[in-house]
Order: structure tokens, then sequence, then C-alpha cells
């Protein structure tokens, strides 16, 4: 009888047991929450470089409507063409392409999470703008 009672009480291998468990908790929302956070910063670096290259070709357009068509192309494409983005082309002059004049592209773009539901964190939404001078129109 003492031997069996022995055995059931017996520490020996637990560890493992508790350690691969603490871990296991431990790690699994820690992933979640490193997946989220390179998603955001990722979709931030696209949008900033859509927002600054889209500027770029706004400026150095040779008309307005020519420019903006130009400019929210490329800005589609650099933003992997998502519907979940939108692009602002606003003008300090009217019309835009005036020398010494500043072009501003404003890029927004809804990044979803990989987050459980219970979080109440689906989605991000990220920013770019990007103002650029006219020369030499």
């Amino acid at each position: 009888m003492k031997r069996i009672s022995s055995k059931l009480f017996d520490d020996c291998g637990n560890v493992l047991i508790e350690y691969t468990l603490t871990a296991v908790a431990i790690f699994i929302p820690i992933s979640y929450m490193a997946i989220a956070a390179a998603n955001v910063a990722a979709g931030y670096i696209e949008v900033q470089d859509a927002a600054r290259t889209a500027a770029r070709v706004m400026a150095t357009s040779s008309s307005d409507f020519l420019g903006k068509i130009e400019a929210r192309e490329i800005a589609n494409q650099l933003t992997s063409n998502s519907a979940q983005v939108s692009v602002q082309i606003t003008c300090s002059h009217n019309p835009c392409l005036v020398d010494e004049e500043i072009v501003t592209v404003a890029i927004e773009k809804i990044i979803p999470l990989s987050l459980p539901g219970f979080t109440g964190f689906g989605s991000v939404t990220v920013r770019g703008v990007q103002a650029e001078v006219v020369q030499e129109v």
C-alpha cells in the first residue's frame, strides 16, 4: 500500500509537463501579438512609400488631370490594389501644378489583424502623408 501511494504523489517528471504547458500558454499569445505588430509595421511602410511616390508623380506631372490619375494608379499598385485603401490628393493652389506650390498625398489603409475576436482588435488603420513642392512646370 505504501508503494502505491508513493507513486501517486511522486513529483518525478511533472516539471517537464508544467514547463511545456506554461510555455505554450505564454508563447501563443506572444506569437499572435508579434505577427499583428509585423503586419501593422509592413502596412505602415507600404503606405508611406506609396504616398511618397504618388506625391512625386503628381508634382512632376505635365497636367493636373493626368497627374491625379497617375498618382492614384501608383498609390493603388504600391498598396496591393486593396479595396481598403483611400487616396486623397490636395493642392495648396488651384490648379495644382504651379511653381513653388505644395501637393499633398494622404493614403489610408485598413490592416486586418490576425488576433482572436475577444481581443476587440479586428483591424488597424494606418496613414501615410507626403507633401512635395512643385518645381519648374
